[in-house]
């Protein structure tokens, strides 16, 4: 008999996920019970417990179970989840999540092909598309048998010349079976890949590789042939071949000659049409000169050249021996004297002096008496990995072949209803779905067209449910940010009309302005209706408002987290003075949070950018006030990431006197960024430009604090990224004990020789493969899981050694440390970024994108002691209004040393905070770009309906 919770559901399934004894992580749940078919929402502080109910627990055993059922076989190819430390969880259905991952597709993903829609228009194309002549445009027609045989006869006259019959292109395989068939046949050559080959023996060719494989007709391989004679190999090379037939007539080209396509014009033939043709991950499709990236890099001749102030022995002479030629002062010398006697330069003399043809000479040599200097580089970067440090110099270009669209010539002349796929792809998502329901199809394309058409615009209304309309399906997926790429998954599975599964969200409102959120609930509320369980860990009220179940973990972070606080309903939490819900969101704003007296803008000056054009930007000029924390807002696809990373930030970092968005090589000092030279080569051919305006204290350096990992492996840990580990490190050294014995700071680092365990090389664990079992991490048996050996672990500090350092909390070692200045200042700023709760062993891939951006700040606040420009992205991510808050007052704090912040955000609470609001709209896309208000938040306020943002800060002053 099951349990009376998990057999309550009049149709016979249990109504509840109850989980009991959660111990995984800083989890001391004793039971939690979540509806099943309701929307559950777990809110709390930053490390509170949230995320490891959800993903850790619920998600993972889930997984798990499901993996379970499947043959030992297949679970080999899956990452088998490891068992959460729970003691039992009942009426636990089949668990999807849809996490925040900024780097989980790469440029070759676009939004079309994430979700599928690119797949279906291919496939469209390819059945229904016209084929133009890539060469001059024209529709191409049919030949006959006796149009083919004429021009072949017109091509290789008497000459020599040879048939062939396609038969395979662009597939991968070793075709034994192919060749003994063809072999048996009478045929004796075959060409692969461009290569002829004998079918006796049987050709071996790679199996992983494409290929393009024809048959010799037998009989063409001479010249002079009868008429009754060619008309009998066309015959049979066509139908052998498809209705293709490949013309080898000795003169280093193929032509083909086609029953289905031809151009009188050119006389170019080509193959029928092909889904494969339209796919930029394919040899038949892709342009071969980005290879389908739509992208090349080329080596930046202006960062090259340097600031204007800087001679070219200084800058480029300096440069280039200080790297490519490893010190080498001969190499120097030689370059000098070629330049001095053949181009008469004086490298002593600043790069201002350079004219542009001399500048020429340097750069691609000249006459063969020197080489330039970008084929020396060239050559380096590409022969040489380890020369990878040197891509600052190369620019990301769009293809100048394919224009950006990836594809080559033949699939660019394809066209669907006047436009070929890449125009189709580049279209917006609001804009593809106005123009594919006015389609009419006729009774000839209705069967093939109309099920594509389905589909298509089913998939485009979803996009358009989670507030996507704004992104082109041409869009690389590797500039989506996290909030885009869950929402995007999200409109997947809302086609996917499965039920009675637990769908796992984390923060799905990330990147949403207030207005947009309607949308997204809307589209959740459809998910639950369809008899599914969805469970959200999130902060945003609406969010929480709508919720059947609120559940509030707590009460703090960390160690003093992990349990359920309260649960109920939005109103009743928010009745409660004893839960952070009740405390934070049962009073308005002014009441809650009073705002301290906003800088003045102006007061330290500006930075004017002008006429800014990029993607759906209308020329516009931004005015961004300096010292001050600006926030720019506006409802997503309205320009925000356009202005502030595309115009601001490349403006910024580009040196004085130079054109293209790259920044120089070298400057002298901070010079070059000091004077700001702003603007923008955005692509696709838009313009902007952009002038600054200085105050007194103008930044000598740009930040971009983005979500990025601050480590890719396990012994990178936030201690290290801000600084505190070394002093830690320090301090221990100076131990009395530690200078009797000797002992340095290297002697208490896990990362080389010394003071760690060499069994398990200071990772404290070794990993044992259990096939189709997860792998096993077992603790090391010489240190038991301490990382160091037993005469470092002997040194102590108020009875902590370096592991129980390395094991604390950033409160509990703060308290450690509380006398030592050094180390407590830095371990104060991450507490006051709510990130206490944080081990300092912690290893860094594990944590956060919120969390590693906050650790970033953290370092810059103990390290910066220059004039900065910030530029922060979504920095609320990830954090309950009472950890707004904090972070708000740690960018104060940063203006109150005289550097600027300029965020992109969306949480109202932070926008009312700010000094000074940027506001774009007033819609996304073609209907965004415009400044539609500009101000404090007051004056936000005061702009009434036409900014949407003001709106939203009405509501939550009242």
């Amino acid at each position: 008999m099951p349990p009376p919770e998990a057999a309550a559901n009049p149709a016979g399934g249990p109504t509840a996920i109850v989980i009991r004894g959660a111990r995984e992580h800083n989890l001391k749940i004793e039971e939690i019970r979540l509806p099943r078919q309701k929307m559950s929402v777990l809110t709390g502080l930053s490390g509170s417990g949230k995320s490891t109910l959800a993903f850790d627990v619920i998600f993972a055993e889930g997984q798990r179970r499901y993996l379970e059922c499947l043959s030992s076989y297949v679970r080999q190819y899956f990452k088998i989840m490891e068992k959460p430390d729970v003691d039992q969880i009942l009426g636990l259905p089949p668990t999807i999540a849809i996490e925040q991952r900024t780097s989980q597709f790469g440029r070759r993903s676009t939004v079309g092909t994430i979700t599928e829609t690119y797949h279906l228009l291919r496939l469209l194309y390819a059945k229904l598309g016209e084929q133009r002549c890539p060469e001059c445009g024209r529709k191409l027609e049919t030949l006959s048998v006796d149009d083919i045989m004429s021009r072949i006869r017109d091509e290789a006259g008497t000459g020599p010349m040879k048939l062939m019959a396609p038969l395979v292109h662009g597939r991968k395989g070793i075709y034994r079976d192919l060749f003994a068939r063809l072999s048996r046949l009478g045929f004796e050559q075959v060409r692969v890949d461009g290569e002829f080959m004998p079918l006796d023996p049987i050709p071996e060719i790679a199996r992983r590789r494409e290929h393009d494989i024809e048959v010799l007709i037998p009989g063409t391989d001479g010249g002079g042939m009868g008429v009754d004679s060619l008309s009998d190999s066309v015959r049979r090379g066509l139908a052998m071949g498809g209705g293709i037939l490949y013309l080898d007539s000795g003169r280093g080209e193929t032509k083909v000659f086609s029953r289905h396509l031809y151009c009188p014009v050119c006389g170019l033939g080509l193959a029928p049409l092909d889904p494969r043709l339209f796919s930029f991950n394919s040899r038949q499709g892709s342009c071969q000169s980005c290879m389908g990236t739509g992208r090349i890099r080329r080596i930046s001749a202006q960062r090259l050249r340097g600031a204007p102030d800087i001679s070219l022995k200084e800058g480029l002479i300096g440069f280039l021996r200080a790297s490519v030629w490893r010190g080498s002062r001969r190499e120097a010398e030689k370059f000098q004297r070629f330049w001095k006697s053949e181009l008469g330069v004086d490298v002593e003399k600043p790069a201002a002096a350079v004219s542009d043809s001399v500048w020429e000479a340097i750069l691609h040599g000249k006459s063969g008496k020197f080489p330039g200097i970008l084929s020396i580089l060239e050559a380096v970067t590409e022969e040489d990995e380890s020369w990878k440090w040197l891509r600052h110099l190369y620019d990301d270009l769009p293809c100048p072949e394919c224009s950006g669209s990836r594809l080559n010539p033949q699939a660019r002349s394809v066209f669907f209803r006047d436009l070929n796929i890449s125009a189709m792809s580049s279209l917006r998502v609001s804009e593809l779905d106005r123009m594919w329901k006015k389609f009419h199809f006729t009774k000839t394309e209705a069967p093939i067209a109309v099920p594509i058409s389905r589909e298509i615009v089913s998939r485009l209304s979803f996009l358009l449910k989670v507030g996507l309309g704004y992104l082109s399906l041409d869009r690389s997926g590797d500039t989506l940010s996290g909030g885009e790429t869950q929402r995007i998954r999200l409109a997947a599975q809302l086609g996917s009309n499965l039920r009675g599964v637990c769908y796992i969200l984390d923060e799905p409102t990330i990147g949403l302005h207030p207005a947009d959120n309607r949308k997204l609930l809307e589209s959740l509320q459809k998910l639950k209706d369809k008899g599914n369980s969805v469970i959200i860990v999130e902060h945003d009220p609406e969010t929480m408002k709508k919720a059947d179940v609120l559940v509030e973990l707590g009460p703090g972070a960390g160690s003093s987290g992990g349990k359920v606080v309260a649960m109920g309903s939005f109103n009743q939490l928010a009745r409660k003075s004893t839960t952070l819900t009740g405390q934070w969101f049962g009073r308005t704003i002014d009441g809650l949070w009073p705002i301290p007296a906003r800088k003045k803008a102006g007061e330290f000056g500006w930075l004017e950018f002008r006429d800014a054009r990029t993607r759906n930007l209308k020329g516009i000029d931004v005015r961004i006030p300096l010292g001050l924390l600006v926030t720019v807002t506006g409802v997503s696809g309205a320009g925000k990431s356009t202005l502030v990373n595309e115009v601001v930030y490349k403006g910024l970092v580009r040196a004085p006197g130079f054109s293209g968005s790259s920044p120089p090589l070298f400057a002298r000092g901070d010079s070059a960024s000091a004077q700001l030279v702003s603007g923008d080569t955005p692509p696709r051919g838009d313009s902007a430009s952009a002038q600054p305006v200085s105050g007194d204290t103008p930044p000598q350096r740009v930040l971009e604090v983005d979500h990025n990992p601050i480590g890719r492996t396990p012994r990178s840990i936030p201690a290290t990224y801000i600084g505190v580990w070394d002093e830690i490190r320090k301090f221990f050294a100076l131990l009395p004990e530690s200078r009797a014995r000797g002992f340095g700071p290297g002697r208490f680092s896990f990362n080389v020789r010394g003071g760690r365990c060499e069994e398990c090389k200071g990772q404290g664990q070794s990993k044992v493969e259990m096939n189709f079992l997860p792998d096993v991490f077992v603790p090391c048996e010489s240190c038991g899981g301490r990382r160091f050996n037993a005469e470092t672990l002997d040194m102590r500090f108020k009875g902590q050694n370096i592991a129980d350092v390395l094991e604390m909390s950033v409160d509990d070692a703060c308290q450690l440390f509380s006398e030592i200045p050094r180390i407590s200042r830095k371990l104060k700023v991450l507490g006051d970024l709510g990130l206490g709760y944080l081990e300092l062993g912690q290893p860094s891939p594990t944590l956060s994108g919120g969390e590693a951006q906050r650790i970033k700040l953290a370092g810059e606040l103990g390290n910066s002691r220059i004039a900065s420009f910030y530029i922060l992205d979504e920095p609320t991510t990830g954090l309950h209004r009472a950890d707004i808050k904090r972070l708000v007052d740690v960018l104060r704090a940063l203006t109150g040393h005289g550097h600027t912040v300029l965020v992109i955000e969306h949480n109202t609470d932070f926008i009312w905070a700010s000094d000074y609001v940027i506001d774009l709209g007033p819609g996304s896309g073609d209907q965004g770009g415009e400044i539609v208000a500009q101000g404090t938040p007051e004056e936000i306020v005061a702009a009434g309906k036409k900014s949407l943002t003001g709106q939203a800060l009405r509501a939550i002053r009242n």
